[in-house]
């Protein structure tokens, strides 16, 4: 009997889709299983479906309006989810998943197949089955050997010979790239990574620069998005964390270590430029996709990130950042706090809604098995989240004291003290600077120089919206402030510690309440 490697889980109406797809898989040597065609006459149709995912290492999820409503689909992928199986959603129509769905399949990597041709669709689906299934049994491996990343001859297009850098044959390590597994789930940011998603597929958009203040979910944001890309750039997508290092000298050098590339000739650590002659090099002929993470802290570096775009024509970046880059090429896209529950309602079908409820209740409980959301503690949950103003890191924190506080002692707490003495309980596995709020708070102020941090002391005695002329008012008093509050307050904005608020007639602003409450402890600490 022919084992079976890929279960094809498909509503009735996209048998046409389904049927293409298989035959495409099969021609490339892939066995699938897809009902009713492998269904054997006589025996109990449930329990086929059951045994057949159990043994298909894969399941190929054909996504569509109609599958999302399927609840034999849902039930199908739940099965492959609980199997350990690897799921891959393959979208055919511009969807978001259904709530049950996006449940299970939150972490999985796409294939966008709604705009692309098919044939180019059953190459990426071969590339990404390829870790999973054995190519001797499929009998694919001849397609997979088809498709090796090319060494190519490289040299910057706008170099001339020279004895001392000689002209080197260089590939990238992995056609897939070191794209991080997110274990959590990636809740309630469908039209932020559709909007991501969009802004990157556009020419002209060679960088983008995700900003927003610490604990937005920046990184997850961008680990989503580029994971959708996987199978889009032949040389590989590329996570490369600059949280580490604080030199702006050693960027080069770090991403240079983050793509396995070889090492560098001596001296290069100590000669920036060298090593960003070495990447234009070696760049040059790929298709790249880099995600440079934390880049606010190593701001300087960003006019050789330009001209590292400009000379490598196949390359796009994308940067987490607290702080633009301000160069020519960037395209920033602001990452906001998750959206708040409604304050008009307390029924908990409404307050579910909200994305921020979402993320409460998910974190909730993990840190407390059965929790669940009651009629007396839903606007208390609410309140929670509005309070924390839908900072993920903030509400991540605060749900994680549900294994000893009920919703409501929480949001007591949480109003006694700004949150800064209770967000303190992040997990192990978090970077340091985002297991406390206090943390993620401080990683954005030491980047201040003093004359930012005194406005930044004074402005957390603002609760609410406020506008600059207020702002201006206050500072006043303040001599060493005095002419230099609009370039100061400019610098404190792009730092993501002050937030413009749109909607009102004149120019308004605001803070995050963990940030206004550490601005205002910082303030009296000052004297």
């Amino acid at each position: 009997m022919l084992t079976k490697h890929v279960f094809i889980s498909y509503s009735t109406q996209d048998t046409a889709a389904a049927t293409e797809v298989r035959d495409g898989l099969e021609s490339a040597g892939l066995a699938c299983w897809m009902a009713p065609r492998d269904i054997a006459p006589g025996q109990d149709y449930a329990e086929q479906i059951i045994s057949a995912i159990e043994t298909c290492p894969v399941l190929l999820l054909i996504l569509s309006e109609s599958s999302n409503q399927s609840p034999y689909v849902r039930n199908e992928v739940e099965r492959a989810i609980a199997k350990r199986k690897l799921v891959i959603p393959f979208r055919i129509q511009n969807v978001t998943p259904s709530r049950s769905l996006e449940f299970f399949i939150s972490n999985a990597q796409w294939i966008e197949a709604w705009q692309v041709p098919l044939t180019t669709t059953i190459a990426w689906l071969v590339a990404a089955m390829g870790s999973h299934i054995s190519a001797r049994d499929a009998g694919f491996l001849p397609l997979l050997d088809a498709m090796p990343l090319q060494e190519r001859v490289t040299t910057s297009k706008n170099a001339s010979p020279d004895p001392t850098h000689p002209t080197e044959a260089v590939a990238l390590p992995s056609r897939q790239g070191n794209l991080p597994t997110r274990l959590s789930s990636f809740i309630g940011r469908e039209t932020e990574q559709q909007e991501v998603v969009a802004l990157l597929r556009r020419p002209d958009v060679r960088l983008l620069t995700l900003t927003g203040p610490g604990g937005t979910g920046k990184t997850s944001l961008a680990i989503r998005v580029a994971a959708s890309f996987v199978h889009e750039y032949p040389d590989g997508v590329w996570f490369v964390d600059l949280a580490p290092i604080s030199d702006p000298q050693r960027v080069a050098p770090t991403i240079v270590q983050a793509l396995g590339l070889p090492e560098s000739s001596q001296g290069e650590s100590a000669n920036s430029n060298t090593a960003w002659d070495r990447l234009i090099r070696w760049l040059t002929p790929q298709r790249v996709l880099l995600i440079l993470d934390n880049f606010e802290q190593v701001i300087d570096a960003a006019p050789q990130l330009a001209r590292l775009l400009d000379d490598v024509s196949g390359l796009q970046v994308v940067v987490t950042s607290r702080i633009a880059l301000r160069i020519a090429a960037e395209r920033e896209y602001p990452v906001a706090p998750l959206g708040l529950p409604p304050t008009n309602t307390t029924q908990i079908p409404q307050l579910v809604e909200s994305p921020a409820v979402q993320l409460f209740m998910v974190r909730a409980q993990a840190a407390r098995p059965g929790f669940v959301l009651s009629d007396d503690q839903a606007p208390a949950v609410a309140a929670i989240c509005s309070a924390l103003d839908g900072l993920p890191l903030a509400i991540e924190l605060a749900a994680a004291r549900m294994r000893i506080f009920s919703p409501v002692e929480l949001l007591n707490r949480l109003t006694r003290d700004g949150g800064l003495a209770l967000l303190t309980a992040g997990t192990r596995d978090r970077p340091v600077r985002q297991q406390t709020i206090r943390a993620a708070i401080i990683w954005s102020y030491d980047l201040l120089g003093p004359l930012e941090q005194r406005l930044f002391h004074r402005l957390g005695v603002f609760v609410g919206v406020w506008t600059l002329a207020l702002a201006e008012v206050v500072c006043e008093l303040d001599g060493d402030l005095g002419g230099t509050v609009l370039d100061v307050f400019q610098l404190l904005v792009e730092h993501s510690l002050v937030q413009r608020r749109d909607g009102t007639e004149l120019a308004s602003f605001a803070m995050l309440e963990t940030v206004r409450a550490f601005a205002v402890e910082q303030l009296r600490m000052s004297g």
